[in-house]
């Protein structure tokens, strides 16, 4: 649905992040979405990427501190909380990681997981990131990111943005292959860990998925400030098929898809930054029809040429990823001809009905710039092909004898325009048309060459070519 696999959603739009789509209701539930989908602190990790003290385990067991915030990112001091009250055993969700380590250390704490989570070693960090680990919120994706002594993490409610953070650490030097990787991609919402590793331990916690090393022995559990107010219910995931089926797609924006149930009327959020192939393609062809050049006309210029160029440079990312994709093939060519780059134009335009030959668009815009360039030969092929599948399309009726005119036979595309009005006597374009063509074939008009020279309106005879009836 929309282009999405499972999704976490949040009615909280105060939601973090992205493993598994996630809905979230309104005010707070658009501010966590909002969390999720950030596109970074404005300095490190900031108030948003505080120690959160959740919990913490004595000799009694596991006690909870309720959302006492502990000290700074930077600083990592930690507060001593001044009486708890014992917990029964953990029956909800929470999700850490551990890393494995031969010697004890104190200061080694658990982080908080949440819908889909990239999580890092932090000493492979201090082997690509300037500065090291401590450095991590210079990369981090969101406001929900955030870094222990022995790991950072970021999560985010669509899977997708998550493989999209991933590669973008697999570009710095990072690697998830193997048996002890790098980073690991966790899903809260089935507890799996991609790849498998021998270093994450994940263990559940009233309602939160905690992921540490193994073998620390910590206190202390780092989570977003946020989480004081954490609702186990505000995040949920949902199939592909679950979307398609219970909601509807109401709109997206600033990264944020909201959704409507269909049989509450609640709206729900899921913050994705990642937009889809058929987003991306959907956003630039839409620029490049609103702005898109007619044969005959000049190229666009300025503010509209700046927006076909903005489309252009997103169309030739995703060309490049999808290679044999006709539709954006054809957007490729239209932007290049409003831009004035014929031959390039035609290139992508002949390749889109390479890939989809009986495309009548894709032969349409093909003999439009083939016309523009005066390829007449090519030209002709490809408005006669669209006319042989649209037979009784007035527009192909009327390009077609265009071409012809062009290429030298008045006489065919005197037949060919007359069919197009008998269809549909009072279409103006191709009122002019045939009246052009009436004068060539009457021998009042030369026959043009070429289409510049058929737009151009003849020049008046003399007053002496008039006298003597020339």
């Amino acid at each position: 649905y929309r282009g999405l696999s499972d999704v976490c959603l949040t009615t909280n739009f105060n939601a973090p992040h992205n493993s598994t789509p996630m809905l979230g209701v309104h005010a707070r539930e658009v501010r966590l979405a909002r969390a999720f989908g950030m596109d970074r602190l404005s300095s490190g990790l900031g108030d948003h990427c505080r120690y959160l003290a959740i919990v913490t385990r004595g000799s009694e067991g596991w006690r909870s501190l309720r959302g006492r915030r502990m000290g700074s990112w930077k600083t990592g001091r930690q507060a001593k909380p001044p009486g708890v009250k014992a917990n029964p055993p953990a029956k909800k969700l929470i999700y850490c990681a551990f890393l494995h380590t031969a010697n004890y250390r104190e200061d080694v704490l658990p982080v908080k997981i949440q819908c889909t989570s990239v999580v890092i070693r932090n000493d492979a960090l201090d082997q690509v990131l300037d500065g090291g680990a401590e450095n991590f919120g210079t990369i981090a994706p969101n406001a929900m990111s955030y870094s222990d002594d022995r790991l950072s993490q970021a999560s985010f409610m669509s899977p997708v943005d998550a493989e999209e953070f991933a590669k973008t650490l697999e570009l710095r030097g990072l690697s998830r292959i193997g048996e002890s990787p790098d980073f690991v991609v966790v899903h809260a919402h089935d507890q799996s860990i991609e790849p498998a590793c021998d270093w994450l331990i994940l263990f559940e916690f009233e309602g939160r998925l905690i992921a540490t090393i193994r073998g620390s022995d910590s206190r202390t559990v780092i989570a977003a400030a946020s989480d004081a107010e954490y609702d186990a219910d505000a995040v949920q995931h949902f199939s592909a098929e679950e979307i398609a089926e219970r909601f509807e797609f109401v709109e997206r924006n600033e990264n944020i898809d909201t959704y409507r149930e269909k049989a509450t009327g609640k709206l729900i959020y899921h913050a994705r930054k990642t937009e889809t192939r058929e987003e991306i393609f959907s956003r630039t062809f839409e620029v490049v029809w609103k702005h898109r050049r007619e044969p005959g006309m000049p190229p666009k210029t300025g503010k509209e040429a700046a927006e076909i160029q903005s489309a252009l440079t997103s169309l030739q990312s995703l060309a490049a990823k999808n290679p044999d994709t006709p539709n954006v093939a054809l957007a490729l060519g239209m932007a290049w001809f409003a831009l004035g780059n014929d031959a390039n134009a035609q290139r992508q335009l002949t390749r889109a009905v390479d890939l989809e030959p009986e495309n009548m668009t894709m032969l349409k815009e093909l003999a439009g710039v083939c016309l523009a360039r005066n390829d007449l030969p090519n030209a002709l092929a490809a408005a006669s092909t669209a006319v042989a599948i649209e037979p009784d399309d007035i527009e192909l009726l009327g390009n077609l004898s265009v071409v012809q005119l062009v290429s030298g036979d008045p006489v065919a595309a005197r037949s060919t325009i007359r069919h197009a009005m008998r269809i549909q006597p009072e279409d103006s374009v191709n009122k002019n048309v045939q009246a052009i063509i009436a004068a060539v074939v009457s021998g009042k008009r030369r026959c043009p060459k070429t289409l510049e020279e058929m737009m151009t309106p003849p020049k008046p005879k003399s007053w002496l070519a008039r006298l003597l009836g020339r």
